[in-house]
């Protein structure tokens, strides 16, 4: 799964091609947005995206037939629940065919919602609510990304099951620091 920046149906294409199973756009506000995504997704009738046979995901060609016919299956639609206005379009964006998972964006949602990083306020609950509420009645997955591994079950306990702990930035980081405190300590033992 790969995050895009943009909905673009070229970009989302582009790195399909290149072997990704999955897209996660961030910032779906409307069902139409929500459609774009799947128009990049998925090849015609269900989407517009083009046919590019000699790239990574089809094994430069060997592989077409095989990766066509599964793709409607095999490769996941993530729309970032991130805005009031996607708030307002919830249960819509949920019903877009080829949109299979609402994952919620906390730290931007939270940033909309004016209560940034507070994400035990009842707006912010209620929205979380609200997502997973559309998400299930149109027989999707929520999402969502936290960064303390003790929110896991708090989460799960909500219906939350696409859940991703953490990222790559905040591993390096929090390994460098853990190394800089070790120096010191070995350094200060000298």
């Amino acid at each position: 799964m790969v995050r895009v920046e943009s909905a673009e149906p070229q970009r989302i294409q582009r790195i399909l091609d290149m072997g990704a199973e999955g897209i996660m756009c961030p910032k779906i506000n409307t069902p139409q947005e929500a459609q774009k995504v799947v128009n990049g997704l998925h090849y015609p009738p269900i989407g517009q995206r083009g046919v590019a046979k000699m790239v990574r995901a089809t094994q430069f060609a060997r592989n077409f037939q095989t990766y066509y016919e599964g793709s409607q299956e095999n490769v996941l639609g993530i729309a970032q629940i991130e805005t009031r206005e996607s708030l307002q379009h919830l249960e819509e964006i949920a019903h877009v065919p080829g949109i299979d998972v609402l994952f919620i964006g906390p730290a931007d949602l939270s940033m909309e919602l004016g209560i940034f990083g507070q994400f035990d306020h009842p707006m912010f609950i209620d929205a979380l609510q609200r997502t997973i509420a559309a998400a299930n009645k149109a027989g999707k997955a929520t999402g969502i990304l936290f960064f303390n591994p003790d929110d896991y079950g708090k989460y799960h306990q909500m219906g939350i099951r696409f859940i991703a702990c953490g990222a790559d930035g905040t591993f390096v980081a929090d390994g460098a620091k853990n190394m800089a405190e070790k120096l010191a300590q070995f350094r200060a033992a000298l």
